[in-house]
């Protein structure tokens, strides 16, 4: 629910966007709003450096979006921007990393 009503309220969406729930996966979300509004846009995800923030940050990153990867440490939130590094696409802006 939160990458839901974070990218409605980034992307200048209404809340409950037909389809999408608590349980929606980024690709999801992303079928629904369309990729190509994330294009310019900053996503500042805080636990991005495992599980659902990381993929959610990957998949953010790989449409276009910068992504500022939050994590409890310096070490951990590197290694996680590596990885969204691995996965945006090519002219996109790099990720960056701050730990929590």
């Amino acid at each position: 629910h939160g990458m839901m009503r974070m990218l409605s309220l980034g992307l200048g969406l209404g809340l409950g966007l037909p389809g999408l729930g608590p349980k929606s996966t980024p690709e999801q979300v992303l079928s629904i709003c369309g990729p190509s509004q994330l294009q310019g846009k900053t996503a500042v995800i805080t636990g991005a450096t495992n599980g659902i923030g990381l993929e959610t940050a990957k998949v953010l990153g790989s449409h276009g979006c910068k992504v500022i990867v939050c994590g409890r440490s310096e070490t951990s939130s590197t290694e996680a921007a590596k990885k969204v590094q691995l996965a945006r696409r090519s002219g996109g802006e790099r990720p960056e990393a701050i730990p929590e």
